[in-house]
This record gives structure tokens, sequence and C-alpha cells, in this order.
């Protein structure tokens, strides 16, 4: 998730002061939120776990992370598929031999 953020766009803002750091474990972790401001959506996502920091981004930076999460998604479902096959195709090379009890 972390990787996407940065990916994107999002900027690390460190929870560096006793300040920074209440105010990082008051926000929902781990979840990214939305908040107007000045006319724009800017997103946060709280990460007291990995980092210790917030991730800021604007419309712009989350329109990228959607596109990277689907672009992700996509990539694991066609790995998945890739495998499906291959396995499929294990199995169809397997000489089938008769059943000599079915005669």
């Amino acid at each position: 998730m972390e990787q996407l953020l940065a990916a994107a766009g999002f900027h690390t803002h460190p929870a560096d002061t006793p300040q920074r750091v209440a105010n990082l474990n008051a926000m929902e972790p781990l979840k990214i939120r939305f908040v107007p401001k000045n006319g724009q959506m800017h997103y946060w996502y709280a990460d007291p776990d990995y980092c210790h920091c917030l991730y800021v981004g604007n419309q712009d930076a989350y329109d990228r992370y959607q596109q990277l999460r689907f672009q992700q998604g996509l990539a694991a479902r066609q790995e998945e598929a890739a495998e499906l096959n291959q396995d499929a195709a294990m199995q169809m090379s397997f000489p089938i031999w008769p059943d000599p009890y079915f005669y």
C-alpha cells in the first residue's frame, strides 16, 4: 500500500514531534480518508505502524493511486490465470491409462 501511495505521488510527513505522533495516533490507521480544503480534495493515509508517518496527496495523486491499484490487480489476475493454464496443461500432458476394471 505504502509503495503504491509513494509511486502515485503522495508525500510523506513523518510523525517526528510529540504533537504529530498524537495527531497520527488520533487518525484511523491504514485507511485513505479525504478532506475538502479550499475547494479541492486532499487525501490522507495514516500509517502509525510501517513508516510512522502521514501520506498526503491531492486529487491527481489519488487518481494515479487508483490506476496503479487497478493495474496491480490486473497483473495479479493475469498471473493467476497463467498459473491455472500451466496447471491444466500439465494435467493434460499425462497419459490417460484405461481403467482395467472398467471393461
